[in-house]
């Protein structure tokens, strides 16, 4: 399942159902590496492969306890770590700055900014990224948030550090579409 020591190899998944994927992830993030194990090389990896770096995060111990998932938009997967450190208080209008470092203080008062960046950088990490193919931009964005939804969901990860606001409901709207979730929907395709 893992291409490289930190990316999920998305051939062997995309043919798998949302349950699987799951199952897959929690078996894999167990022996992923640990985020400050990383070089810059390897977290920037796809973008020296000329392979779009667009795709999904996921924080985790090596107990596969899923901590957190993120995904890629408009920033490459290195630059989205390097925000994920950042130790400030949240800036108005940058809801993503500090606002993995912000969770962990809110779940966890006594540990300051700098032990949850310390915590950050321990946690086991793996990159899924999501096949473009000849989607238009519109519908990749959309493909890419649906994916997050679906393993966001309270019957998929359900990671410690995300809202729980997001994993709750059984069906998501995404640019004013509705998709129902089930465990045993394809990871990649849309469900309506």
């Amino acid at each position: 399942m893992i291409a490289n020591r930190h990316i999920i190899d998305t051939q062997k998944v995309s043919s798998l159902t949302l349950g699987q994927v799951v199952t897959a992830v929690a078996g894999a993030i167990k022996s992923a590496p640990r985020l400050g194990d990383l070089s810059v090389r390897e977290l920037a990896s796809m973008s020296v492969t000329g392979d779009d770096p667009v795709g999904i995060y996921i924080f985790g111990d090596e107990s596969g306890n899923i901590l957190y998932l993120g995904k890629t938009h408009g920033r490459s997967l290195h630059e989205r770590m390097v925000s994920h450190l950042d130790s400030r208080e949240p800036i108005i209008g940058s809801p993503h700055l500090a606002q993995f470092v912000s969770s962990q203080v809110k779940v966890n008062p006594d540990i300051t900014r700098s032990e949850a960046v310390e915590n950050i950088l321990d946690m086991r990490m793996l990159w899924l990224p999501i096949p473009k193919g000849s989607t238009p931009t519109p519908e990749y964005k959309k493909k890419v948030a649906l994916t997050e939804r679906k393993l966001l969901w309270r019957k998929s990860l359900n990671p410690r550090f995300n809202s729980p606001r997001v994993k709750t409901n059984s069906s998501i709207t995404i640019a004013g579409e509705r998709y129902e979730l089930e465990e045993t929907m394809p990871l990649f395709t849309a469900c309506k």
